[in-house]
């Protein structure tokens, strides 16, 4: 893919993430003209380096990365949740998150104008009972972009935390805007489309 091609569209745009929230906004953006590559979250550092710059091979440079973290199946209340629990609702998912920012962070590299964006529920970001562990996590996540923010703007990257309002409580909302009732994939995207 030459730089080109990419000029032509929005761009091309990495959006990591298993669940229908990153299906939906991989599918706004490719509706507004970007070329999107989606990834399953990696489990290491080295695989999420290995998919992002495979993706990079497919579809050229990204302007964008976006990380939506999976809901995890384990929930309940704190008390309640064991050491390996804890380590599938917090842990995991903050480790998914770090090894997408650090592989951004390489594949962007110091461009001016790259996005890395993590795309967070809203509900379980504020602390919903019985989501202590994901709350926890996407805590975790919001601080780490702060950092890389501060860090990263030297080079002309630009981190963000977007968090969105969640139309269902499943884990994967299927067939339904997941960010609200009024909400579309592609008003999603326009944020990220018009800058």
């Amino acid at each position: 893919m030459n730089d080109g091609a990419v000029r032509a569209t929005g761009g091309a745009a990495v959006v990591v993430g298993s669940c229908a929230w990153a299906q939906s906004l991989a599918d706004g953006l490719a509706g507004r003209g970007w070329i999107v590559e989606r990834l399953a979250a990696g489990t290491t550092a080295e695989s999420s380096m290995e998919a992002v710059w495979a993706a990079q091979d497919r579809i050229g440079r990204p302007r964008l990365v976006v990380h939506v973290p999976s809901r995890p199946v384990v929930t309940g209340a704190l008390v309640d949740l064991g050491p390996g629990d804890w380590d599938e609702a917090c842990e995991a998912p903050l480790r998914a998150a770090l090894f997408t920012a650090i592989a951004a962070r390489r594949v962007l590299g110091d461009r001016a104008g790259g996005r890395l964006v993590f795309l967070l529920p809203l509900a379980e970001l504020a602390g919903r009972a019985g989501d202590v562990a994901f709350g926890a996590a996407l805590e975790g996540i919001r601080g780490m972009a702060k950092s890389a923010a501060r860090r990263w703007g030297r080079a002309g990257i630009t981190v963000n935390c977007v968090a969105f309002r969640a139309g269902d409580d499943a884990p994967c909302p299927a067939g339904s805007p997941p960010w609200g009732v009024t909400s579309t994939s592609e008003s999603m995207s326009a944020a990220w489309s018009s800058s």
